[in-house]
C-alpha cells in the first residue's frame, strides 16, 4: 500500500532514476497487487524503483 496525504501526489517508477513505466497517485492505494502502471498491464506491486513527490495533487 501507499498513503499520499491530500494536497500531495506521489509518482512511482518501475526502474531507477526515474525510468520505464510510471504512475501519478493522488490518493491513499491499499493494494498495489491490484493497481497497474499507466498505460500498461503490469502491477506495481513489489517493482517500484524510484519515486517523485509533489506538494500537489496531479503529480505536477
Amino acid at each position: 500500500s501507499i498513503y499520499v496525504q491530500p494536497g500531495w501526489s506521489v509518482r512511482v517508477y518501475s526502474n531507477t532514476n526515474r525510468g520505464g513505466l510510471s504512475r501519478c497517485i493522488g490518493w491513499t492505494m491499499w493494494n498495489l497487487g491490484i493497481d497497474k502502471y499507466d498505460y500498461s498491464s503490469s502491477l506495481i506491486a513489489s517493482s517500484i524503483s524510484s519515486i517523485d513527490v509533489y506538494h500537489s495533487s496531479n503529480c505536477q
